[in-house]
């Protein structure tokens, strides 16, 4: 059962939250009333409450209830399917209703209500790492000897520059495009991870992308450098955790990753042109309304083939989409009070 402390839910129409905030409390909606409580629903219910009661709904807003100001009258009862889902017994107090999210028209109940649950935080990691990243750059093109001192360089590894493990993300060796591109996709899909994810596991995934592709980098005795393979990371793992989500995933959220790896695996086998025509025929799939996790589904054997060719990208997403894999098979996944995704 889920500890007091944590939030709970109550869907409702705007008019009915209105009528509440004129009377001072709320007594309930119409099938409250003939049950003799007020139905709500814990974060990992109330999505699939929103698809099974509320579809086709309009004007509707999410409640976030205290359940620390309700004291006696909250109850959890066995309910759908077994669960213990919580009940108010005597009318909501309006001070118990800590925020009120209006639910976005035009968009299915259930996908609109995850959208509020999951308005993100500030994603400070990649605020950081994109800063840092951007710092890297400057100095990269300020100080001439920084590439051939920070760059991969097997030689040098085995001459003891042990430095080379990890300073090659500090360093874009192919130019000024890679530079650019390397800071928007940070951006866009360090964020996506983060809100995903949560800030340790962005950590963790950032760190296995970087590991798994410098093992590999140096096994097939690559030179270079760049961050996006620690980038990679981030994505692998944020792909398995939406598509393995037990409750809707936002568009926001999972096309940045279907795209960025679209482009990756059309870069890797044909090039420049191959990663704009990648990026847009996904653009027209999606468009086209092809389900999300189908089009999450699809990052997997992409990774898996770019990992045949001997790409570093399709290393550090199969590394890191198999670690998550083996987080989530043994449970599932579910939005948490901070807007991440986690397995439980």
């Amino acid at each position: 059962m889920p500890t007091r402390t944590e939030p709970v839910y109550k869907l409702l129409a705007a008019r009915e939250w209105a009528d509440a905030r004129a009377r001072g409390r709320f007594d309930g909606s119409a099938v409250d009333v003939r049950d003799g409580y007020i139905h709500l629903s814990a974060r990992d219910q109330v999505v699939e409450t929103a698809a099974r009661h509320f579809a086709g709904a309009t004007d509707l807003v999410l409640l976030t209830v205290d359940p620390l100001r309700l004291g006696d009258t909250l109850r959890w009862e066995a309910s759908r399917g077994g669960a213990l889902f919580p009940h108010v017994y005597g009318p909501l107090p309006l001070d118990a209703v800590t925020a009120v999210g209006a639910l976005r028209a035009g968009v299915p109940v259930p996908e609109a209500v995850a959208r509020v649950l999951a308005r993100p935080r500030l994603p400070v990691l990649t605020l950081v790492a994109t800063g840092l990243a951007l710092v890297a750059a400057i100095v990269q093109y300020a100080v001439p000897g920084a590439v051939p001192a920070l760059e991969r360089d097997p030689v040098a590894l085995a001459h003891g520059q042990w430095w080379r493990t990890a300073s090659p993300l500090l360093v874009q060796t192919l130019g000024w495009y890679q530079v650019l591109t390397n800071l928007v996709t940070l951006a866009l899909v360090g964020a996506v991870a983060e809100i995903v994810l949560g800030r340790r596991r962005w950590l963790a995934f950032l760190a296995v992308g970087t590991v798994a592709g410098e093992i590999a980098a140096y096994a097939w005795h690559e030179p270079g450098g760049g961050d996006s393979i620690a980038i990679c990371g981030l994505a692998g793992g944020a792909a398995i955790a939406m598509l393995a989500a037990r409750t809707p995933v936002p568009r926001y959220l999972a096309q940045p990753v279907v795209y960025y790896v679209a482009a990756l695996t059309g870069w890797g086998l044909f090039g420049l042109k191959g990663a704009g025509a990648a990026v847009l025929v996904t653009g027209v799939l999606l468009v086209a309304r092809v389900p999300q996790r189908l089009a999450l589904a699809g990052t997997v054997p992409a990774a898996v083939l770019l990992a045949g060719v001997r790409d570093l990208h399709g290393v550090s997403l199969a590394a890191a989409m198999a670690v998550m894999a083996v987080l989530v098979i043994p449970g599932y996944t579910r939005w948490r009070e901070d807007g991440d995704i986690s397995t439980r």
